[in-house]
């Protein structure tokens, strides 16, 4: 949607003066509100863009994957950017590349036993902690039902 045109409405409707002001006014709250909400939108929107474009590089089995049930795939893109968290956290670099699949095992095999046990107390605090939102909203959508 163009702003140009939009605020040549907007200043039209703010000039026209008859008995209908609270019809125009309501209108230009309605068209203030689409502006800031598209910008809003389109923003967000960028951003998840972003995300899925780094999220299909790392794991390329997503840009094939044909979805048939939304649910199912709602729950594969939270397991993919929980994967992707995951991989932020790590002291290592990971490579897209098989050839490097053994390297990266060595590295991580380096790693301090005690670094191995926080992570695997951090991974379980946050799989505990989507779990139990998991639960809660499942909660509040079977009240709803």
């Amino acid at each position: 949607m163009d702003p140009i045109p939009l605020l040549g409405i907007i200043s039209f409707l703010q000039q026209e003066e008859d008995d209908e002001d609270e019809d125009i006014l309501a209108i230009l709250n309605i068209i203030k509100f689409e502006i800031r909400f598209n910008a809003a939108l389109s923003s967000n929107r960028q951003i998840i863009e972003r995300v899925f474009v780094r999220l299909k590089g790392k794991f390329r089995r997503l840009k094939t994957y044909d979805v048939k049930n939304l649910d199912y795939f709602n729950d594969m893109i939270v397991t993919a950017c929980c994967l992707h968290n995951f991989t932020l956290d790590l002291p290592f670099e990971l490579d897209d590349d098989r050839e490097h699949q053994n390297e990266l095992n060595d590295d991580f095999d380096l790693l301090d036993e005690d670094v191995n046990e926080e992570l695997d107390d951090r991974a379980i605090e946050k799989r505990n902690t989507i779990a139990a939102y998991y639960a809660e909203v499942l909660e509040e959508s079977e009240e709803e039902e």
